[in-house]
């Protein structure tokens, strides 16, 4: 199931966070502790986190909230292109496609 299409963070490949929307954050709420992530074959455990920010980009002046799942698999992204995030047919894992000629 198609989830969202982003584009991969400068931070990801460092942490492992994905930024994603509120909309997939709450669909993926419900999986729990058997979420996992995957790149290609690397698949390994995910979870899913927020942060809160002051003054961002995203968010401006007032902050507001990053959500992300975070997989040790999503360190393979490269910051800059495009990716599809879906949830696999097993509906644990969530799958990245990189690069993506689609756009967010």
């Amino acid at each position: 199931m198609l989830l969202e299409i982003r584009e991969i963070s400068r931070k990801t490949p460092t942490d492992g966070r994905l930024d994603i929307t509120p909309g997939t954050f709450r669909r993926l709420q419900v999986i729990g502790e058997a979420l996992h992530g995957r790149v290609g074959e690397h698949r390994a455990p995910a979870r899913l986190d927020r942060m809160a920010c002051r003054k961002c980009s995203t968010h401006g002046e007032e902050g507001g909230e990053h959500l992300f799942i975070v997989s040790d698999a999503y360190r393979e992204l490269v910051p800059g292109e495009s990716c599809v995030i879906e949830l696999a047919d097993d509906a644990v894992t969530v799958e990245v496609s990189r690069p993506h000629s689609l756009t967010p």
